[in-house]
């Protein structure tokens, strides 16, 4: 991995990874469908090497959704819950 702080911060528990924490949603480049969503952490995709910069509800049935950029609170059909 050549992200030393993500890496340093996904062997101190920092971090979760959401393709261990969700998964990706399909045809959606930069978005994860989360089991559970964990405020006191930091969440990446470690494979990419891509900080997860926002984190949202979805109103219509309390989906958690990440997105590698800020648009999830930005968006009316979400209540946004998570942002870096």
């Amino acid at each position: 991995m050549a992200n030393r702080t993500m890496k340093r911060k996904l062997l101190d528990g920092e971090t979760l990874d959401v393709l261990k924490a969700g998964s990706p949603i399909k045809g959606q480049s930069g978005k994860y469908l989360l089991r559970q969503f964990e405020e006191s952490n930091d969440y990446c995709d470690a494979i990419e090497e891509a900080w997860i910069w926002s984190i949202g509800r979805r109103h219509a049935d309390g989906a958690i959704v990440t997105s590698t950029t800020v648009d999830m609170c930005s968006r009316d059909d979400y209540e946004c819950i998570w942002r870096r």
